[in-house]
């Protein structure tokens, strides 16, 4: 990689800025419009676990308290989020509620790619 290459390619901090702005902007039009108007949870989801995923923990509850989703379409939409590749389990299956949840190296390479197309606007982003 070339040193002009190094300087203009977004950094894995960078990344996380982008996702929690997007994340802080779909917060505030929620507050304003209300859930039923903010849309695509599955890309919220995604961001949440990619923002947070310094080792914090993110249950299915967490995702539905971030959200403002149910727990049923929060399992819904986790579940197709794994069975697509992007997210996967992490912990034992005797503690399924509240099993963690993280990117796998696609899910994350494709936020990536999203958050880097036009400067982080890429699904209604800052």
């Amino acid at each position: 990689m070339s040193a002009i290459e190094r300087r203009t390619k977004p950094t894995q901090c960078a990344f996380k800025a982008r996702a929690q702005s997007q994340l802080n902007l779909r917060r505030q039009q929620r507050a304003l419009f209300g859930n039923g108007w903010v849309s695509d949870a599955w890309w919220e989801f995604m961001l949440i676990i990619y923002a947070s995923e310094q080792g914090a923990v993110i249950d299915r509850f967490s995702l539905a308290g971030e959200t403002d989703q149910s727990f049923e379409l929060t399992e819904r939409w986790l579940t197709l989020l794994i069975d697509h590749g992007y997210v996967r389990r992490v912990g034992s299956q005797a503690a399924h509620d509240s099993r963690a949840h993280e990117l796998t190296d696609v899910g994350r390479a494709t936020v990536e790619q999203c958050l880097g197309a036009a400067g982080g606007t890429a699904f209604g982003g800052d």
